[in-house]
């Protein structure tokens, strides 16, 4: 088994031992046991993240959500491993059955150490900085929440340690800042185009222009781009949960996009192989979406000078949003902004735009009386 959740270590990796785990969920079902009444803690944890309910193979979770999940238990299974004694714990270790030894008291000590003593907020406490925002500790809850309901629900664990877990709510003062209007925006398109940076320009100028997210830009090939019946390009995107969009592409961004090819010296796009990266690296590879987060927030940087406000704030996903207000701006419908960011819930789209709203529709707006003469 190349997964080991033990006392001394844990390893968790992609295996190729699905078709086994399928023929011991097989013989549990015929002899009417508990699914997973032949797995131990390795199997459990394989089988969660990496099978699906899902008949078709796109509608599964893509490889980004299995390594987020894969990180988040993992690292929950070392930081017990590590320091129970400083969670006031009592586990008791079995090899390969940890899982089963927990209880929801456990689940709530770990959440309440890793949001105020863990290493990570230790460690940022020392340069006088704040530990995990609201919106990590309500990633984290919410993938072990899922987690441990999974293992309940399929009887591996006979207590339901989902309930341990103390719910985090994000309120909006939590969010941080991330908006950037039309007029914030040409000041960076400005500078880069002042500075001669055509690597940041185009990046940014994508991002913009077509909302997408940082890990859809990093994962665009040649063959993204598509011609519709009218002969306008636009961008096959696939997004969260392998679900499928058609984002308009500019002739203006596709031009920067040419540029960008020339100044990094790779094919021109009409002799690229089609599978290679659209936006390439120096090395001519893809983008990781954290190694495009670096490499933006460094050529923000080198215009700081440029701008009235702080770039330290500034990422992909800033872009994102500005796409969101920038549409706004122009009177686009919010279910229209919705669909074209590739939200599910037009919840998610308001987020976006709740600062903007509050504003537009403060009181002091809508005064016609005499003292609007004044003030």
């Amino acid at each position: 088994m190349d997964i080991a959740i033990r006392e001394n270590g844990v390893s968790i990796q992609a295996v190729d031992t699905i078709p086994t785990l399928q023929a011991a969920v097989d013989r549990a079902e015929r002899e009417s046991l508990p699914l997973f009444a032949y797995f131990n803690d390795a199997d459990v944890v394989t089988w969660y993240l990496y099978t699906s309910n899902k008949l078709l193979k796109d509608r599964s979770r893509t490889k980004r959500t299995i390594k987020s999940y894969e990180r988040e238990i993992k690292q929950f299974i070392q930081y017990i491993q590590l320091y129970q004694d400083e969670m006031d714990l009592d586990v008791e270790w079995q090899d390969q059955q940890f899982l089963r030894s927990l209880s929801p008291r456990h689940i709530r000590k770990y959440q309440e150490w890793l949001a105020t003593s863990s290493p990570y907020v230790k460690e940022n406490a020392e340069k006088d900085k704040t530990g995990y925002s609201v919106s990590t500790l309500t990633r984290k809850t919410t993938v072990l929440k899922q987690f441990f309901r999974f293992l309940y629900q399929n009887k591996y664990i006979s207590e339901p340690l989902h309930e341990g877990l103390k719910s985090v709510t994000v309120r909006s003062d939590d969010r941080p800042n991330r908006d950037m209007g039309t007029e914030d925006v040409v000041r960076v398109l400005d500078a880069f185009i002042k500075t001669k940076n055509i690597f940041a320009f185009t990046i940014v100028q994508l991002l913009v222009a077509t909302g997408i997210r940082n890990e859809e830009l990093c994962t665009l090939q040649i063959q993204s781009i598509k011609r519709n019946i009218n002969g306008e390009d636009y961008l096959e995107i696939m997004g969260k949960g392998n679900k499928r969009r058609d984002v308009p592409l500019r002739s203006s961004v596709k031009q920067s996009i040419v540029y960008y090819r020339q100044a990094r010296n790779v094919s021109p796009m009409e002799s690229a192989a089609i599978d290679s990266p659209l936006i390439p690296t120096k090395m001519g590879t893809f983008f990781s979406a954290s190694y495009l987060t670096q490499t933006l927030h460094k050529e923000m940087a080198k215009i700081q000078h440029l701008l009235p406000f702080d770039v330290n704030r500034i990422t992909p996903h800033v872009f994102r949003h500005a796409f969101a207000i920038i549409s706004h701006e122009n009177k686009v419908e919010p279910y229209d902004i919705m669909r074209s960011l590739g939200h599910e819930r037009l919840d998610t789209t308001m987020i976006y735009l709740e600062k903007i709203f509050a504003q537009e529709r403060h009181a002091s707006h809508q005064w016609t009386n005499n003292i609007s003469n004044y003030l």
